[in-house]
């Protein structure tokens, strides 16, 4: 558990979490990561133990970190998700519950699948990396604290200050071997469709296909962005003649050393970035008979 994960709203669910694993599971021990990267640490020496599953209680940041631990042993445990952070969007895009109480009971039900993991550089991510704007924002989000803050709202204030600051860059891609030259906003790179607290940034993104999703919103003006920002919640920004969709397994963006680039949020550093897509990486509770992912179709 990650104590700090949706402004301390982790913390504030340990009762409810003790209880639900005292009803449920036969042994369990729950564990507090001390700072960043130490839930990475603690999820490999779970695994290491011979932990199955590791369940990670948080949000999409608490889940990166357990999952970069467990893809370290050759052969990980299947992970389990209590999404109790800001944001919680890889569950949201797995269809998990939201509460305690029913997360607990469908990761006793023990209906496991794999699902896909996406990589940048030596860094594991879930749902959506990339680099420009949107990394710029992920920068600000964390550079402040939100404890009084949920969901997509600390991201919304960041892009209205930040978009006033950036400017759209020009961009070399090459989505495997195809090379694209794009003056743009940003660049995203998805494994699964939500991003930022509900956000459909890739909105037919499946974590369970294979491949990469990208979006490039092209060099828009402040204006249009704020016009698209509510239409990212629906995914209405696709209809959109300056963004772009297209998939692939490996991704590479060249541009500027100054842009940054993020996965889930957090920070990586600068371009150039390189981005892959391991195909059924992990296996996810919850995602396993009777909660299939839906076929994907997609603008090319």
């Amino acid at each position: 558990m990650n104590p700090a994960a949706g402004g301390r709203r982790a913390l504030r669910a340990v009762p409810a979490i003790r209880a639900a694993l005292r009803d449920r599971m036969a042994a369990a021990d729950l564990v507090f990561s001390q700072g960043p990267g130490n839930a990475a640490e603690l999820a490999y020496q779970g695994a290491r133990a011979g932990y199955a599953p590791i369940v990670g209680v948080g949000g999409d940041g608490t889940l990166q970190e357990v999952v970069n631990g467990l893809l370290r042993v050759p052969h990980p445990p299947p992970l389990g998700i209590v999404p109790v952070g800001t944001g919680n969007d890889f569950a949201r895009g797995l269809a998990l519950p939201a509460t305690v109480e029913e997360a607990v009971c469908r990761i006793h039900e023990g209906a496991i699948g794999a699902v896909d993991v996406a990589r940048c550089g030596i860094r594991y991510y879930l749902n959506v990396g990339g680099a420009g704007f949107d990394a710029q924002v992920a920068a600000a989000v964390n550079g402040r604290r939100w404890r009084w803050l949920q969901g997509p709202f600390p991201y919304l204030l960041c892009v209205l200050q930040e978009l006033w600051r950036y400017t759209n860059q020009e961009l070399v891609l090459h989505l495997d071997g195809h090379t694209l030259h794009r003056r743009a906003l940003l660049v995203a790179v998805a494994n699964g469709p939500f991003a930022a607290g509900g956000m459909r940034i890739c909105p037919q993104a499946v974590p369970t296909d294979g491949l990469l999703d990208v979006c490039i919103v092209g060099d828009v003006a402040r204006r249009e962005v704020l016009a698209l920002l509510p239409r990212v919640f629906t995914g209405g920004h696709a209809r959109h003649p300056k963004v772009e969709f297209y998939r692939a397994r490996t991704v590479q963006i060249e541009g500027p050393a100054q842009v940054r680039v993020h996965v889930d949020g957090e920070s990586v550093g600068h371009l150039p970035g390189e981005f892959h897509i391991v195909p059924g990486g992990l296996r996810v509770i919850g995602v396993g008979s009777g909660h299939a992912a839906p076929t994907p179709q997609r603008k090319e």
